[in-house]
């Protein structure tokens, strides 16, 4: 659920990758996610590369990542040559959206190019408006779902307690 560590999660594995000599990369669509994901890592001690817009001071020799997809689609070239032959580990952030045509081909692309590649995706929510699933029997891309909190563990104990509920009565339309 929102607010239970999967960027803390994510980047304490991608901080130990590094620690191995492997590359990294942070996938999200949206540039607060991107933010969000940067500063946690700098927390873990991991310097990434933040690739999102104009391509004037990137430095694509770093071994971990964290880029929008929207600017990584533009940049699939580079992208492949900094995975190219390398151990690369990727997060998807709210990867409900992994099925979409423009993060299938950033991953696609890595994955290509990759010595050895492995893709973890990180949700709020593991499911898709559309019904299409994200597990690979069901077209998607990940062998396995792992729940690893409910909103009701956090709850229980008092890791949200800063929240407000009220109770409707009645028809909400």
């Amino acid at each position: 659920p929102t607010g239970a560590g999967k960027t803390s999660v994510a980047s304490s594995c991608l901080s130990g990758h590094a620690d191995t000599g492997g590359r990294g990369i942070m996938l999200a669509h949206r540039n607060e996610l991107i933010d969000q994901a940067a500063q946690r890592l700098s927390q873990y001690e991991v310097e990434s590369e933040i690739v999102r817009g104009a391509d004037s001071g990137i430095d694509w020799t770093r071994p971990m990542l964290t880029g929008t997809v929207q600017t990584l689609i533009r940049r699939l070239e580079r992208l492949e040559n900094w995975a190219r032959g390398e151990d690369v580990l990727v997060f998807s952030d709210e990867t409900h959206r992994v099925l979409g045509p423009t993060q299938r081909t950033v991953i696609n692309t890595i994955k290509g190019a990759a010595k050895r590649f492995r893709l973890i995706g990180l949700t709020a929510t593991p499911y898709r408006l559309d019904g299409q699933g994200l597990g690979v029997d069901f077209g998607g891309v990940f062998d396995k779902l792992i729940e690893v909190v409910t909103p009701t563990f956090l709850f229980d104990h008092g890791q949200c307690n800063n929240c407000k509920t009220e109770h409707v009565r009645g028809a909400l339309c």
